[in-house]
């Protein structure tokens, strides 16, 4: 009985890693390589390599001026997000949604120059940008799902390998004699077999934080929206309430947004830091 429970396990293990070797093979070498997604961006971006001095440059009225360009009759400006200039980003960059007259939004983007506040030229995403989406959901097409599909499938994959691993683990009894073991005289099937048990012995901190986190991050995506309906028993209404995503109505008043060169000069009560970014709700209510 033992030694069919045994067997049992090996073959989990065995067709677990073959069914699936490629497929982690792309999401890790894929992974690797997004790892460098920050430097990456700074090589194909010179907007990332603008000077800063930590002290940018006023930017309220720039970007007063560049929503009421944007900003047509009857349309409102239902929110806005900014981002503050750093070291890794030396630029302010603004996003705003447009509500339009007949219904829809449009969506508008801009950067300014930390130092000189002109406008800089949009870049579109790039390389780094492409390696750490096809990473995290597979470039999954929209069409069958999209991002929400892909990182589930990633998630899947991530489970997987967790339980490759650990049906690795036990069925090797005799783990701790194997972490020391490289037979190189030996046949070349078993100088194989002792490398992969080499590496995946010694690498087993590594492999389960890997398979466990990439599993938890893709699953959660498809269980967090359903664990908050089951908490709110069903209320969505409620539910977005309390996630802080929904959307604020506008009071009808108009009235003058508070300036963000003003805000920039808050710190936090306990640890002194600056913003970093602000959302604004109704621009210009």
């Amino acid at each position: 009985m033992q030694r069919e429970r045994y067997l049992r396990m090996y073959d989990l293990h065995s067709w677990s890693g073959i069914a699936l070797g490629l497929v982690i093979f792309i999401i890790s070498f894929s992974g690797c390589l997004a790892l460098f997604h920050n430097e990456l961006q700074s090589w194909e971006d010179p907007a990332k390599r603008l000077p800063f001095d930590g002290t940018p440059t006023p930017i309220h009225n720039t970007l007063v001026n560049w929503l009421d360009e944007h900003r047509q009759a009857n349309e409102q400006v239902s929110f806005v997000g900014f981002n503050y200039p750093t070291p890794q980003k030396p630029y302010y960059l603004a996003s705003a949604y447009i509500q339009q007259a007949q219904g829809g939004q449009r969506n508008v983007v801009a950067r300014w120059g930390a130092e000189s506040g002109e406008l800089i030229a949009a870049k579109s995403s790039g390389m780094s940008h492409w390696l750490y989406d096809f990473h995290r959901e597979l470039m999954w097409p929209r069409a069958l799902g999209g991002a929400t599909v892909g990182r589930a499938l990633v998630g899947a994959v991530g489970i997987m390998l967790f339980i490759s691993i650990v049906s690795g683990i036990l069925i090797h009894k005799k783990i701790i004699r194997e972490l020391f073991t490289l037979r190189l005289q030996r046949q070349v099937r078993l100088k194989w077999q002792d490398a992969h048990k080499l590496i995946g012995t010694w690498g087993l901190p590594f492999f389960l934080m890997v398979a466990f986190t990439g599993a938890y991050l893709g699953i959660m995506t498809i269980l967090t929206p359903i664990m908050g309906v089951v908490v709110m028993q069903g209320d969505t209404a409620k539910l977005t309430e309390v996630i802080g995503s929904g959307q604020i109505d506008a009071s009808g008043t108009p009235a003058s947004m508070y300036s963000v060169d003003a805000a920039l000069h808050h710190r936090h009560p306990d640890g002194g830091q600056q913003p970093q970014s602000i959302f604004i709700h109704n621009w210009g209510d």
